[in-house]
């Protein structure tokens, strides 16, 4: 399956915020990819000033589970 038919679980504007539900996620057997848009995606040329979303995207078969673990956050994630 290619990444392309992976669903949007998460967005957000915020580089920090994304790692930080990136690797709940990931820690958490989902995998992910991140997608960048607007000047996000040239981040290399603007870095932090860079503007635009970060969308996280999963398996289609795992979008319930990483729902969950956003929900919970990582202190029930950790406690499973």
């Amino acid at each position: 399956m290619s990444t392309t038919d992976w669903v949007q679980v998460f967005e957000t504007g915020d580089d920090l915020q994304m790692e930080f539900v990136r690797g709940l996620l990931t820690t958490n057997g989902v995998p992910v990819v991140v997608q960048r848009t607007g000047a996000k995606d040239l981040g290399m040329i603007f870095g932090a000033a860079a503007t635009g979303s970060l969308i996280l995207r999963v398996p289609p078969d795992l979008e319930q589970q990483a729902r969950d673990l956003l929900e919970s956050g990582p202190a029930e994630a950790e406690a499973e």
